[in-house]
């Protein structure tokens, strides 16, 4: 990629993560990294943030988190925990290899008591999938959510839809692509912006955000730009963020309409 670290945008301010934020994550891609990653950026900043999921995460994925509170046991010690440790995963029981997340209400009421700056909501599912559209129950986005961040990955442009995609036939359904096609950047922008994709369940007066991942070459970076341009035309999002989360700084630009 041809930005340096020091040029690019600073993730807490490309999210617009701001004191009092609830914000939700949807799609697929990179949900969870894009989370941990903001999780450890607010803490570096000094802002305190509970991580949690309406879903459910790996387990493995616990070992991510600066601390881990059980819900609804240590919801109690929420204070405590976030003073000494900034940041905290809030999740259920472990069952197998899988750890449960938290109802819905659970989260706007958490975010009306303001334990924490920041509350990030993974709230939809994909299985390590680049793409997704969503089932009926799906995505699970918490009441009062102030930001949804629409999460995909630009290796969705690089397979057949069966060989990408989290629920190929719904994506199939939406895109007007079989399922043996190779998504476009323009038809994956559709599918995002789509009431069925990736608007689904928004809040109304929610800010939406996009997050193109896992962007690594310069091809990659041309057809992340392509993409960019095609979901802002589409005026359903406020910006698009182009990064990696595998990077120390999960963000390389920010994509915005110029003002009217």
């Amino acid at each position: 990629m041809v930005e340096s670290a020091e040029n690019r945008p600073n993730p807490i301010d490309a999210f617009e993560l701001r004191s009092g934020t609830v914000a939700a994550l949807v799609g697929a891609g990179g949900k969870s990294s894009l989370m941990f990653a903001l999780g450890r950026d607010l803490r570096s900043s000094g802002m305190t943030s509970i991580l949690t999921t309406t879903t459910r995460l790996w387990a493995w994925q616990k070992n991510n988190a600066a601390h881990v509170c059980r819900w609804p046991d240590d919801t109690g010690r929420l204070p405590t925990t976030l003073s000494q440790f900034r940041s905290c995963l809030l999740v259920g029981a472990t069952v197998d290899d899988k750890v449960s997340g938290i109802p819905p209400e659970t989260v706007a009421i958490l975010a009306s008591q303001r334990f924490a700056d920041v509350m990030l909501v993974e709230a939809d599912g994909a299985r390590g999938m680049a793409i997704k559209a969503p089932a009926a129950h799906e995505p699970a986005i918490p009441p009062g959510t102030m930001t949804v961040i629409v999460v995909v990955s630009i290796t969705a442009l690089e397979g057949s839809i069966e060989a990408v995609a989290f629920r190929p036939k719904l994506v199939s359904k939406v895109t007007d692509y079989l399922l043996h096609e190779i998504l476009t950047p323009e038809s994956v922008a559709h599918l995002l912006a789509h009431k069925d994709g990736g608007q689904k369940n928004v809040p109304a007066n929610a800010d939406v955000l996009a997050f193109i991942n896992q962007i690594t070459t310069a091809e990659q970076r041309t057809r992340a730009d392509s993409l960019a341009n095609y979901l802002l035309q589409t005026n359903q999002f406020k910006r698009v963020i182009l990064g990696n989360t595998r990077m120390p700084n999960p963000v390389l630009a920010v994509c915005e309409c110029p003002p009217a």
